[in-house]
């Protein structure tokens, strides 16, 4: 169970470094309303909550990543409609980047 949320936390430490980066480049905390934040919350905790089970069960799922990815990029277009590509392409590079990690970690493991 110690394992299993450390997995959990670390994997809604991730998510929540994707919306920091995010945040410091397209998106405008500034102009966030209610929603937004919610958006933003909701996706941190599902994302972060998901990956985190999976990787307790198995190291990497390709399907667990395409569908953190789409609904990432879902949540981001939700919350500001503009740049969509440059947001998409931010977030892909972002679990792309993140997914390489773990593997070299795990292989030097």
């Amino acid at each position: 169970m110690g394992i299993e949320a450390l997995l959990i936390g670390i994997s809604l430490f991730e998510v929540g470094m994707l919306y920091w980066l995010l945040c410091g480049t397209v998106l405008e905390k500034r102009y966030f309303q209610k929603k937004d934040w919610v958006i933003l919350c909701v996706n941190i905790v599902s994302v972060g909550v998901g990956e985190g089970i999976n990787r307790s069960l198995l190291f990497f799922s390709q399907n667990i990543f395409l569908v953190s990815v789409v609904f990432t990029c879902i949540c981001v277009v939700a919350i500001n409609g503009q740049n969509k590509l440059l947001k998409t392409i931010i977030v892909i590079l972002y679990y792309t980047i993140v997914a390489l990690i773990d593997f070299l970690l795990r292989l030097c493991a």
